[in-house]
C-alpha cells in the first residue's frame, strides 16, 4: 500500500495524533494524581497476512522500556 504524502498526513491528523494525544493526556493526568506512572495495557491484533506473506501469529505483546509486565504475560501465555 503506497500512500501519497498528503494522504499520510491526513491519516496522521485524523487518527494517529488525536489518539496519541488523548492517551498521553490520560497518562499525564493519572501520573499527576497518583504520583506514579500508570500501567497501560493495549491489545494489538495482527492481520493474517502482510504484504502478501502469511503471519505465524495472531497477536503480539509489545512494550517500550519496562519489560516486567510483558515478560510475565509472555511467560503465562507460553504455558
Amino acid at each position: 500500500l503506497s500512500l501519497s504524502p498528503e494522504e499520510r498526513e491526513r491519516r496522521l491528523d485524523n487518527y494517529y495524533r488525536p489518539y496519541h494525544d488523548a492517551v498521553g493526556a490520560v497518562i499525564a493526568s493519572v501520573a499527576e494524581a497518583t504520583g506514579s506512572a500508570p500501567f497501560i495495557f493495549s491489545l494489538h491484533s495482527f492481520t493474517p497476512s502482510m504484504q502478501g506473506r502469511a503471519r505465524p501469529w495472531h497477536a503480539g505483546v509489545l512494550w517500550d522500556l519496562d519489560d516486567r509486565a510483558p515478560r510475565a504475560l509472555i511467560d503465562l501465555l507460553s504455558k
